[in-house]
């Protein structure tokens, strides 16, 4: 209707370009009166690459003439000073969310430990002094908000800042933050610069302090812009970029982890939604939606938080969301496959074991707890050491895994770990 007003205000100087955006799906709902008015339309949720592709199509421009400001914007984000040196708690259970959290902690000087449920939160303050806590509000065992309920119940605390980071960011969610004891709230996706903002309010390093932060092993570079992105379908490079802080190396680490961890994701949430587990489809939707928003990829997240939105309300499209969901991450993975197939036919077979290290730290520690979840993160060390001069105790490794003898697996990852040193 507004549209059609436009085109009739014959007191306009100049009738203006006019694109219509709808959760509608196609123009099967517009009369050709309708689109006699619009010059494109655009479908919910909308796309970077979209929107830039259809306002060029409407003012008929050439590619080479455009130069989008956003990508080759430096990332500066300015961080209060008197966060460098502080010691915090993050609470997170998610590798993924954990790695983009590290970097942007490590990047301005902050130190953490990490707990991966709230009854290692509780564990961790009895044995060290923290200068706050980052909160994820979903964790196994027990959650954020029951862990902050008996943080605030144990006098020793009482100025102690707690600050939620979770993928949780409505406004009920950020009201029982609130309740629990929580002083602040950072939503995920994580925006960098509001995520120093909010730390800068409530974190202050212990006075008296001596400032010694070392780099972490996942700790971020300095941004790199060199060369040129990559084009990946379902994802927004620049946008995943600037959650990192700008580091490319780090970015680009990330996506190859999400690839590697999500796999069996659209199989194994359908058959949690077929056997009716509706608590573990939400449980592995709200890890998806903060991860994805992590890494940019847009469409994959609203898909999640459509998906979580209408599960949680008991809407009957649930289905119509579930198929969405797999739609969209088919797309991102589709993408990241062909892009790491490229990038490992450009790549010599040597590998520096020093930069593999971390991974096979990361398997040491699940061996040593004899944790299952040995066996997925197995894949992606396969996929750093395919074709290197280690390859043939990588597959000795995947074969005791394979049959759950951790300990022999132990034995060959020092193995491969005095090779490296």
């Amino acid at each position: 209707e507004a549209s059609h007003r436009i085109r009739e205000d014959k007191n306009l100087p100049t009738q203006p370009k006019i694109i219509l955006v709808t959760a509608y799906g196609g123009n099967g709902h517009l009369t050709d009166k309708d689109q006699s008015v619009i010059d494109a339309s655009m479908i919910k949720p909308v796309s970077m690459s979209s929107l830039v592709n259809n306002i060029m199509t409407v003012f008929d421009c050439k590619p080479e003439s455009i130069k989008l400001a956003y990508g080759h914007k430096q990332l500066a984000f300015q961080a209060p000073a008197h966060l460098r040196g502080a010691h915090l708690l993050l609470a997170e259970d998610n590798e993924i969310n954990l790695q983009v959290a590290m970097g942007l902690l490590d990047k301005v000087g902050i130190s953490i430990r990490v707990a991966y449920s709230g009854v290692e939160v509780l564990k961790a303050l009895d044995e060290e002094q923290f200068d706050g806590v980052l909160m994820d509000m979903q964790m196994p065992k027990m959650g954020g908000l029951e862990a902050t309920r008996r943080i605030r119940q144990d006098g020793r605390f009482n100025n102690l800042p707690v600050i939620a980071m979770t993928a949780n960011t409505m406004v009920d969610d950020i009201r029982k933050c609130k309740e629990a004891g929580m002083d602040a709230h950072i939503g995920k996706p994580i925006n960098p610069e509001q995520m120093y903002k909010t730390l800068g309010e409530f974190i202050h390093a212990a006075e008296g302090k001596i400032v010694t932060v070392a780099r972490k092993r996942n700790g971020f570079k300095l941004p790199d812009t060199s060369g040129d992105h990559p084009i990946l379908a379902g994802i927004n490079f620049e946008t995943g970029l600037q959650r990192l802080g700008g580091d490319k190396t780090a970015y680009c680490n990330v996506l190859k982890k999400f690839k590697h961890s999500h796999v069996s994701f659209s199989e194994q949430l359908k058959q949690f939604m077929s056997a009716g587990q509706h608590d573990d489809v939400l449980h592995m939707l709200h890890g998806l939606k903060g991860v994805s928003g992590n890494i940019g990829a847009d469409e994959l997240h609203q898909a999640t938080k459509n998906m979580e939105l209408s599960l949680k309300g008991g809407d009957s499209n649930v289905s119509e969301r579930l198929a969405d969901v797999s739609s969209q991450l088919g797309i991102v993975m589709q993408s990241l496959n062909a892009w790491c197939a490229a990038e490992k036919e450009s790549l010599p077979q040597h590998i520096d074991l020093l930069q593999a290290m971390p991974l096979l730290e990361k398997m040491r520690d699940l061996l040593i707890a004899s944790d299952g979840d040995a066996s997925d993160y197995m894949n992606e060390i396969n996929e750093v050491f395919r074709g290197s001069e280690m390859e043939a105790e990588v597959k000795q490794l995947h074969a005791c895994i394979d049959q759950y003898d951790y300990q022999a697996a132990l034995t060959v990852i020092k193995k491969i770990v005095a090779a490296a040193a």
